[in-house]
């Protein structure tokens, strides 16, 4: 199976076969039916037989007209249709992912010795030349020359390595009327030893976990929409032949895909070109503390994971941006600040500081813990280079709105705040903005690094613009109120 563009990831996948459950083996006992599937609206099977509405399915076995086998875990039946009588005779089934190229028994069973898969805008990302025309000098002849990028090594523990690399692809007509070479990027994660299992289980981590967290990584790197596409890994346990059961043992590596596209990772419009200054970290930016990048991200995965997915929905998101959205994300940039700068060793050193800036305001601190708003407000300060250096005041009176805004959607106050649906958008991309200078923070990045870029990319700067005018505004109006 050739590897596939960026964009397959939205268009159908639709077949015909015949389908069972592993109970009725062998496949004379399965019946007719058809499989679609898409990224959007993930997976369809329309099949004859009577079962009841919302019944789930753990497994169901496919042949498709090829003799490709299928597996499909966790199907919901959605619908009944074509009534013969009173009884209906084809029902319609809802699932998120399926397998194609073996016949499994269970999750626990697909173990894979290695997993590839695609990312949108990998190679924009590395934006590096790759192609080169030479044309002669009367234009007759054209000589078209290709320098395949080096390996990458990503990442590499006692269990997996994980590496990046190109791929290449000639297209061409027999008509002869065109001809050229694609290329792409994809990740691959290689197990070190024999079969590392795909799904995560109590015992140990899967490849699923080193695919989830890339995937996530690069959400962050881009800063856009980001979802995988193409992806595939090879296995050499033994195979169940189905079609005529009998067992097959495979020795040699034995290919399989999965069509694997969660929801929080596929925007809903087509993918479009980015150029430096829509990614927040290009590779530039990082290569030469790549693998060390790499490496902390899986450190500090747990703290990580306080964030990482409010921060990926909202880049990925479709939907309008509401007054949900900010509290969401305002919720994960306080849980992700609790787990980084309230450890046990230096809590109290930040209690401090904090109590000496609040003083400063004319407020009495707490002396016992850290409110909510000092806690935005120390955030702030620490990121307050991105916006321009503004003064403490101005950052102090910005993290009291945020953490009011909060309380106020936490305890269902249904207060007017100060934060209104007009400024929800900026909010929201602010918020953003800062989780994702914290989450790059946990990566090994410095401050002025993580600077240096987020003055770069566009989308940033018109945010930023946005929050400095909010802030000079709510300082003159502050010193306004005081004066009377």
């Amino acid at each position: 199976m050739p590897f596939i563009q960026a964009d397959s990831v939205f268009k159908e996948f639709r077949d015909d076969g015949y389908w069972g459950t592993p109970a009725q083996e062998p496949s004379s006992a399965f019946v007719p039916g058809s499989i679609s599937y898409d990224a959007i609206h993930h997976g369809k099977l329309k099949l004859f037989g009577n079962y009841s509405a919302g019944a789930r399915i753990s497994i169901i076995w496919g042949i498709l007209c090829n003799g490709e086998a299928i597996t499909i875990f966790d199907a919901v039946v959605i619908n009944q249709c074509g009534e013969y009588g009173k009884t209906p005779i084809i029902s319609e089934l809802s699932f998120l992912r399926f397998w194609r190229g073996q016949h499994y028994q269970s999750p626990a069973d697909i173990s894979l010795m290695e997993f590839k898969f695609g990312i949108s805008h990998l190679e924009e990302w590395h934006d590096q030349k790759y192609f080169e025309y030479l044309p002669t000098e009367d234009r007759n002849e054209i000589i078209l020359r290709y320098k395949r990028p080096p390996e990458i090594k990503l990442f590499e523990n006692d269990k997996v390595e994980i590496r990046f690399q190109y791929f290449t692809a000639r297209n061409s007509c027999i008509a002869q009327r065109e001809s050229g070479l694609s290329h792409g990027a994809r990740i691959v994660i290689k197990d070190k030893k024999d079969c590392l299992p795909f799904y995560n289980s109590e015992e140990q981590r899967g490849i699923e976990f080193y695919y989830e967290h890339m995937l996530a990584l690069f959400v962050l790197l881009i800063g856009e929409s980001v979802y995988s596409f193409d992806l595939h890994g090879l296995s050499h346990i033994e195979q169940t032949e189905i079609a005529n059961a009998q067992s097959v043992s495979s020795t040699k590596p034995f290919p399989v895909f999965v069509h694997y596209v969660d929801s929080q990772y596929c925007g809903h419009c087509a993918p479009k070109t980015l150029v430096h200054w829509d990614l927040i970290f290009t590779y530039a930016s990082v290569k030469e503390q790549l693998p060390e990048l790499v490496t902390k991200w899986f450190a500090e995965e747990e703290k990580i994971s306080y964030a990482i997915g409010d921060f990926v929905g909202f880049c990925n998101s479709a939907f309008p941006i509401t007054r949900v959205t900010l509290a969401q994300l305002t919720f994960a940039l306080e849980g992700l600040h609790g787990r980084i700068f309230e450890t046990a060793q230096n809590s109290e050193k930040q209690l401090c500081l904090l109590r000496e800036t609040v003083s400063a305001f004319g407020e009495k601190p707490e002396q016992k813990y850290i409110k909510l708003k000092e806690r935005f407000y120390h955030s702030l300060r620490i990121y307050k280079a991105v916006l321009g250096d503004p003064s403490d005041k101005e950052l102090y009176l910005l993290a009291q709105d945020i953490a009011d805004f909060r309380n106020d959607i936490s305890h269902c106050k249904q207060q007017e705040t100060r934060i209104t649906q007009s400024n929800f958008f900026f909010f929201s991309r602010f918020v953003n903005e800062l989780l994702a200078a914290m989450l790059a923070t946990l990566a090994g990045m410095s401050i002025e690094q993580i600077t240096a870029r987020f003055v770069e990319v566009y989308g940033f700067r018109e945010t930023n613009n946005h929050i400095q005018k909010y802030m000079k505004k709510r300082s003159t109006e502050s010193s306004d109120q005081n004066a009377k």
